[in-house]
């Protein structure tokens, strides 16, 4: 059995993406302005994320030297902060940290506490994938002092995530499940079911690596009717996915209901 049944794991990036007309975006980006420029430039970026990552990485760079050039810092700190995200889930984790760093320093001079706070969390994602779980929790702890001290639900409810992820990848399974449960308590406060659901799925899937078969079935379900509902159906299906090899391992393969 993988890992995660191949399914989706809430990855917590601290950067928002973006869904504008892909048209739209490329008409803004021939604007004069620098700063309309730079936005359309940042969003074309964020679109190609994903799926093509030459031409993100193409648009961010092109908008990293527009906002040097006309002296644009705030712009300036979160493209360098999205380079580094790029360069984290591309697996190129000195170029990502790299990038991290400078937006860090930028950040900080300028007193940038939302941004450094994002900056400290993707930091965290760049150790956590090093296997550098030590200066990763530090870096995920102080995301939530910071996010606490701001009153950021959203924000505390990543790093309690993020904190269960990583010890999710040690196999420390009652210590992923406690941060799961945390970070759910704080989606589920926000009314973001679909986090909420996503972590149910993943401790479904720990709580069968741990052959708790009746609450892996319970946390399963309740995912899947969750994306059900909000016709999420990649991820209801990735959950009677588990289901199903659940039942499987139970060998009960007639007359299973929800």
């Amino acid at each position: 059995m993988n890992k995660y049944i191949s399914f989706l794991v809430l990855v917590f990036s601290f950067s928002a993406l973006y869904g504008q007309n892909i048209d739209s975006l490329k008409k803004a980006g021939e604007t004069e302005n620098p700063e309309n420029k730079i936005d359309a430039l940042i969003e074309l970026g964020d679109y190609y994320f994903y799926t093509n990552s030459d031409s993100a990485l193409f648009y961010l760079k092109t908008a990293l030297q527009i906002a040097e050039e006309n002296n644009i810092t705030k712009k300036e700190i979160y493209i360098l902060k999205n380079l580094g995200i790029f360069h984290n889930e591309s697996g190129e984790l000195s170029k990502a940290k790299e990038f991290l760093l400078q937006a860090l320093k930028i950040a900080e001079q300028e007193k940038d506490t939302l941004n450094t706070i994002s900056i400290y969390g993707n930091l965290g994602n760049n150790s956590m994938i090093k296997g550098d779980f030590e200066k990763a929790l530090k870096y995920f702890t102080k995301t939530i002092s910071m996010f606490e001290k701001t009153g950021n639900i959203r924000g505390i409810a990543m790093s309690y995530g993020a904190i269960g992820n990583m010890y999710n990848k040690m196999n420390k399974n009652i210590k992923a499940i406690e941060y799961y449960e945390l970070s759910k308590e704080k989606f589920e406060e926000i009314n973001d079911t679909v986090s909420y659901a996503i972590l149910m799925m993943n401790t479904g899937i720990i709580l069968y690596k741990t052959n708790q078969f009746k609450k892996s079935e319970k946390y399963l379900k309740t995912a899947y009717n969750i994306f059900k509902y909000k016709n999420i159906l990649l991820n209801a299906g990735k959950c009677l996915q588990g289901l199903a090899i659940l039942y499987s391992k139970q060998n009960r393969f007639i007359n299973t209901t929800f």
